[in-house]
């Protein structure tokens, strides 16, 4: 019987994916994760998913759960009688045959990476099957019900201060040395310390001032509010075939509604939000052209420092759509390339960089040239599955340095 451990669960549930034509998962909790994004990619294929997510102890985020439902079958977890709904089940089958996985690991970025977490893996599992099944067929076919009462209800959880770094590190020891200015000169573990700086002096900042006016975020690797999570969940929204219809909460997404204020909110921007939120033909034509020049930068090939420029010459073309909103929108659709440009971050991206302020917006590639030619840009992916997330995004992540935090160390 195979025991996947820790980090290779990740690369494990891929492979198990890749072979599978069908999969069922059964979990106490889910959040947006890498592993999501694999599921994703299984649907898009062709691969049929069932899943099952419980709700208890507030763990879930509702918006995970709106988008599993936009490309999986999806039912809402409950233990009848009480009690809480606490199972970790997955079952990759494909012509006849199956294989399950059953321990610890949640459909969360700590059950794929981040904590220490034990799978056993198993070929056949009838047993299980069997119970999948009942358990499927006990819950409510139409989550939506369910689901808009927990939304209702749900309030993120409070942050761990001192919570352990993706690495496995601690923030007290990765914190040594860290810097307020950004460097093009900076390692690869320079620039994931000095992250962790600043995940940590923006949770002290919230702790120590319970009187501040909202943030717009709550810190870089939070599973609620932070860069981290604005990315997971911003990002395939920019991958959607369409959008014609975006539904509530991806438009609050796109515009940076708390709690999705990191890389930049477009609340001072009213006509911009009318254009993505709005149903006339005007705001559906705008949108649609938006999309394909951010589709260009996710599917084209090429020169991607002048294939992005041109997508914000071609976006900020129309009325009320900015260099803020648009760079916003090339964070979240390629945030490995792409960085935020606006009011709040244009002084301290200037001062890193060394460009004049007034130009950053007209020189866009001049400010994606440094940041494309800084030696933590250039550094090779980690192989640490939550550590490879951050360098998937680490342009986007820039942001988190371009702002005021009180560094308390």
């Amino acid at each position: 019987m195979p025991v996947r451990v820790g980090e290779e669960i990740l690369g494990q549930f891929d492979r198990r994916l890749s072979k599978a034509d069908a999969v069922d998962i059964a979990v106490a909790w889910a959040t947006h994760c890498p592993a999501v994004e694999k599921l994703r990619a299984f649907c898009n294929r062709g691969g049929k998913l069932r899943i099952v997510v419980g709700v208890d102890g507030n763990a879930t985020n509702p918006t995970t759960l709106k988008d599993l439902q936009g490309f999986a079958r999806l039912r809402i977890g409950k233990r009848p009688g009480g009690g809480i709904f606490h199972p970790k089940y997955y079952c990759f089958r494909r012509s006849g045959s199956s294989t399950v996985w059953i321990g610890s690991a949640n459909l969360t970025n700590g059950g794929f990476g981040g904590n220490t977490e034990l799978v056993a893996e198993t070929k056949g599992g009838e047993g299980s099957m069997k119970w999948f099944e009942a358990l499927w067929d006990s819950l409510a076919v139409d989550p939506n019900e369910e689901i808009a009462a927990y939304e209702n209800s749900w309030r993120p959880r409070i942050e761990n201060t001192h919570r352990q770094s993706p690495t496995g590190k601690s923030n007290g020891s990765r914190r040594r040395g860290a810097q307020e200015r950004l460097d093009d000169s900076w390692s690869w573990d320079d620039f994931v310390s000095n992250l962790h700086a600043r995940d940590e002096a923006m949770q002290i900042r919230v702790a120590n001032d319970r009187n501040q006016e909202e943030e717009p975020w709550s810190g870089v690797f939070g599973e609620h509010g932070s860069w981290m999570h604005t990315i997971r969940v911003g990002g395939p929204i920019t991958r959607l075939p369409s959008w014609t219809k975006l539904e509530r909460w991806q438009v609050e997404v796109l515009v940076g509604q708390t709690p999705w204020g990191a890389l930049g909110t477009l609340r001072g921007a009213g006509t911009a939000c009318s254009m993505i939120a709005g149903a006339s033909t005007a705001a559906r034509n705008v949108r649609r052209d938006i999309l394909q020049h951010l589709k260009s930068t996710i599917w084209g090939g090429g020169d991607l420092i002048q294939t992005g420029v041109k997508a914000l010459t071609e976006m900020t073309s129309h009325h009320g759509i900015g260099s803020g909103v648009a760079t916003r929108f090339l964070s979240l659709a390629r945030p490995d390339c792409y960085l935020s440009v606006n009011g709040a971050s244009r002084e301290k991206l200037a001062a890193f960089s060394g460009l004049p302020q007034t130009t950053l917006d007209r020189r866009y590639e001049k400010l994606l040239e440094w940041v494309h030619g800084s030696k933590w840009h250039n550094a090779p992916r980690p192989s640490d599955s939550l550590e490879g997330e951050i360098w998937d995004y680490r342009a986007a992540l820039v942001d988190a340095f371009a702002y005021d935090v009180p560094w308390r160390f």
